[in-house]
């Protein structure tokens, strides 16, 4: 759901009152292992850690989602949500509820977009603790190529999850969320653990976990949980750790150094590009995706070709952006930019249906013209970062950060 508009506008401001509240806050990319991490947090006998909230998101989860994910009566958080004054108070109200139903001491949440919010987080609950769980890239990204909540068809444009473009995307998903959660390195609040530590060594990890949340160490928390149903939640021993070593090719190999080699040598997970080595010329095949084969009917069309010419416009204005552009195509985005913002147009815009094909066809023109003026590879970097934009699926574009 959308925050009310009295909670948007305080944040807007900055007029929030930070909590005195201590939550544990739980974030990672996709993958990574932070399901894992919920359910053996649950099991100490003073954390509560439940569903994925969605509380310090942009969009949060609406009072009926919140209600049947946590087993609440539905009435009871409308309640809460109409009582509270911002949305920290509402936090504040749905993890006491939390804590007194389970009767434990501490709330944690784990929502993996999280990470994206530590720094806002941070601003609202200065004594939370951040726990940040990150994965090998080259795993993840096998992994999120067959995830069917990766909606990769809106990042690549419908290309198949086999292809070099599906292999991009995921493994510049799993880089940059992990450099956006990593900006808070070095607060005392904030820790890192590695998915393969818990995996070979889980009790020393879970120990200096346990250390950094400041509670006693329990065994419990070694626990096998076979019996979850939630996916990537059941026995701690089972792992895909160096599953990239069958399913990626010398070519896939490549496309993963460029984007995030050095992310990968700065968490130890390779040194150069050595670690290709004896990889296959050519992938194992992959199990193919089940397709949807029906036809798109003539408004689906119209909804995908409008959707596609949205994109164009942002990676031409990406792509204006970035230096190794040249300057005429720079002059042809302002001409562009000047006649969708001037009152006259050839068609008014006030014509029903008409008005605003003129302004679609200067768009379309103006990106033609641009990318054709392009350098090699920079259009279909720019347009594959408009998509991933588009889509919510990274917060920032090239070398450049921005804002979610």
């Amino acid at each position: 759901m959308s925050l009310p508009n009295r909670w948007r506008f305080q944040e807007w401001i900055g007029r929030n009152d930070p909590s005195e509240t201590s939550p544990i806050v739980i974030g990672g990319c996709g993958s990574s292992g932070t399901t894992l991490v919920r359910h053996i947090l649950d099991r100490h006998p003073a954390i509560f850690c439940g569903p994925e909230s969605t509380l310090f998101l942009t969009r949060i989860s609406s009072p009926a989602e919140l209600a049947d994910r946590f087993g609440f009566d539905l009435p009871e958080v409308s309640r809460w949500r109409r009582l509270s004054r911002s949305r920290v108070e509402f936090i504040e109200r749905f993890q006491r509820a939390c804590l007194a139903r389970s009767g434990k001491q501490l709330w944690a949440d784990k929502t993996p977009e999280n990470l994206r919010c530590f720094h806002a987080i941070r601003r609202r609950f200065p004594q939370a603790k951040f726990v940040h769980v990150i994965r090998d890239g080259r795993d993840v990204a096998c992994s999120l190529r067959q995830a069917r909540w990766m909606r990769l068809e809106k990042i690549t444009g419908d290309a198949d999850r086999a292809s070099p473009q599906a292999l991009e995307a995921c493994i510049r998903y799993w880089a940059e969320r992990v450099r956006f959660g990593r900006s808070l390195a070095g607060d005392p609040r904030y820790h890192e653990i590695r998915y393969e530590d818990l995996l070979s060594r889980p009790e020393a990890t879970l120990r200096g976990l346990t250390a950094f949340l400041g509670v006693d160490w329990d065994p419990a928390l070694l626990r096998a949980d076979d019996g979850a149903s939630e996916r990537g939640a059941r026995s701690l021993f089972q792992s895909s750790v160096g599953r990239w070593r069958d399913e990626l090719s010398a070519g896939d190999a490549e496309i993963i150094d460029r984007h995030a080699g050095d992310l990968l040598a700065e968490l130890d997970y390779a040194d150069g590009a050595d670690w290709a080595g004896g990889l296959p010329a050519v992938a194992r095949p992959r199990r193919a995706q089940a397709a949807n084969g029906a036809p798109l009917s003539l408004r689906q069309r119209g909804v995908k070709a409008l959707k596609q010419l949205r994109r164009d416009a942002y990676a031409a204005w990406f792509a204006l952006l970035d230096r190794r552009f040249p300057h005429l195509g720079r002059l042809l985005g302002v001409l562009a930019l000047v006649y969708l913002v001037m009152p006259f147009d050839l068609i008014p815009d006030r014509t029903p249906v008409f008005g605003y094909m003129d302004d679609a066809a200067a768009l379309v023109l103006a990106a033609g013209l641009i990318k054709w003026l392009a350098p090699a590879g920079l259009w279909s970097e720019q347009r594959h970062a408009a998509a991933l934009h588009l889509s919510r699926h990274i917060w920032a574009i090239g070398p450049r950060e921005a804002r979610a």
